[in-house]
């Protein structure tokens, strides 16, 4: 009898059993946790893919307003990024229109922003609990995880124009007045050095230098006309120096090198006619410093060196791409051929 009174050991027994327990609870909430995991990295490439393509559609948006486009773009994501066999198909609802500038964008799900630089993707799938869930989510079987990015097209970080000359963002109208097609521009403006635009006294255009440089030199002009890669690259807010003053023998130079561009802008049997040139947020007064505010294609249709008034003739468009370039800078006139992720 008193061999059946003795508890020695019985704290092992106990400890047994709650290492048991214990085990058993951490198996379970490591099974589930990596459940969750592998449902979350597919359901984030699934919203990275969609994002990325709906970015894709961003010049469109921007040229129509209509957001049809990247929403078929969004929601085109094919069987192979199902996640854990959901519908992985986007939603307008899941879809936000991106403004600003890519480290702090504006993203809008309802009043979207024009222009936009890049598509916001955020949906909600379903992780299966196989244990811990019963143990820990108040018997529920499943938990929502929220995913969500932001792909961004916008324009490249730095851009090396093709001519010294530039147009004042205002009096050209920019971005509103400008041809949106880079297929069938429409509108023309007049660049003549001087500030007319159409027998206007408007500051509308300017020759620019870099800011160390004090004056346009008719040589140092004449030189980047023969060679664009002397052109340095220019970036948004960047200040450079304006001169509306003409410089009759760079005029000269431009007139011989485009005398063969077609009178009617066509940018596709004619690349070499379209020249991408730097807007200037113009003043009051033409010769001074001013900021870049952006960039588009000036479409060379005519060039009159000689006599009065001298000029550059052609529509300024607005919504081109340049190719070989990633996206993520600012949206500036001008789009990167590729969006990329930032968020």
């Amino acid at each position: 009898m008193k061999a059946l009174r003795n508890d020695r050991g019985i704290a092992i027994v106990y400890v047994t059993l709650f290492l048991l327990v214990l085990g058993l609870l951490f198996v379970a909430l490591g099974v589930d946790v990596g459940w969750m995991i592998y449902v979350k990295t597919q359901a984030q490439r699934t919203v990275d893919a969609a994002a990325l393509r709906g970015a894709a559609a961003i010049p469109n948006y921007n040229k129509a307003g209509d957001t049809s486009m990247v929403y078929d773009m969004a929601s085109g994501i094919n069987d192979a990024n199902k996640v854990m066999s959901q519908n992985a198909q986007v939603a307008g609802s899941d879809i936000q229109m991106c403004s600003g500038i890519p480290n702090t964008p504006n993203c809008l799900t309802t009043t979207y922003p024009t222009p936009a630089g890049g598509v916001r993707v955020a949906k909600a799938y379903t992780a299966p609990l196989f244990l811990s869930g019963r143990l820990l989510n108040g018997g529920n079987s499943s938990v929502d995880l929220n995913v969500n990015t932001i792909a961004w097209l916008g324009g490249p970080a730095g851009l090396r124009p093709d001519l010294p000359l530039g147009m004042c963002s205002s009096q050209v109208g920019y971005p509103d007045k400008c041809s949106d097609s880079p297929t069938l521009p429409t509108q023309d403006i007049v660049w003549d050095g001087v500030g007319n635009q159409s027998a206007s006294p408007t500051d509308d255009s300017a020759w620019w230098t870099p800011i160390d440089v004090s004056q346009t030199d008719a040589s140092d002009c004449r030189q980047i006309v023969a060679d664009p890669t002397k052109i340095p690259f220019l970036y948004m807010d960047q200040l450079i120096s304006r001169n509306n003053g003409q410089v009759t023998s760079c005029l000269n130079d431009i007139a011989n090198k485009y005398q063969t561009c077609p009178s009617t802008c066509d940018p596709i049997g004619h690349p070499e006619c379209t020249r991408l040139v730097p807007v200037f947020d113009c003043a009051a007064n033409p010769n001074q410093t001013a900021p870049i505010v952006g960039f588009a294609k000036l479409c060379i249709t005519q060039v009159q060196a000689q006599g009065n008034p001298k000029y550059i003739k052609g529509p300024l468009i607005c919504n081109v791409g340049i190719p070989g370039t990633i996206g993520g800078g600012a949206f500036f006139g001008v789009y990167a051929s590729r969006p990329v992720l930032v968020k």
